[in-house]
């Protein structure tokens, strides 16, 4: 990884308040026989940093963030697992995002989907261990929503802001 200079520094540091922000306080509640689980649009804040910061940045922002933000709402049961699985997702989809060569956005979204489908497994185990296969008949479906809904509302936000010139300059730090 590429010197941490300030610039990058503070950029984390709001990217990881943006995914606690949009996790948290924009959430629903899943219904039905769930431990606590939700859904929001804080993994589309993880995919911006994974475009702006690449993917050992949007690892940690994506497990702090993400982690940060199920203990702030009560979900205490699922922070570790959160930590694990988000930092994963995010370093998947920044690995993909970050590329300079990828003049297309369709490299990234196949990073998007692709760590969407590791965070839908990702839930999936732990909740097989921590709650039971029964369980899993109504978890994996919002998984799923969330994966599909943080991936639609992250490529037009890229896809908006890969035409600022100085939003190339800060990937450049």
């Amino acid at each position: 990884m590429r010197k941490l200079g300030l610039m990058r520094l503070v950029l984390s540091g709001l990217m990881i308040a943006l995914v606690t922000v949009m996790t948290m306080l924009i959430h629903w509640q899943v219904p039905f026989l769930t431990q606590g689980a939700y859904i929001h649009p804080g993994d589309s804040m993880i995919y911006l940093s994974g475009y702006l910061l690449g993917g050992p940045l949007a690892a940690i922002i994506g497990g702090i963030g993400s982690a940060i933000a199920d203990s702030l709402v009560g979900a205490y049961q699922y922070t570790f697992a959160t930590l694990v699985i988000k930092t994963i997702m995010g370093f998947i989809a920044g690995y993909f995002l970050y590329r300079r060569q990828n003049q297309t956005l369709k490299i990234g979204i196949f990073g998007m989907i692709l760590s969407s489908i590791w965070m839908v497994l990702g839930y999936t185990i732990y909740e097989y261990f921590a709650f039971g296969a029964g369980y899993l008949v109504t978890s994996v479906p919002w998984n799923i929503i969330q994966a599909i809904s943080g991936v639609l509302i992250a490529v037009p936000i890229i896809g908006i802001i890969r035409k600022i010139s100085y939003i190339e300059n800060i990937r450049k730090l």
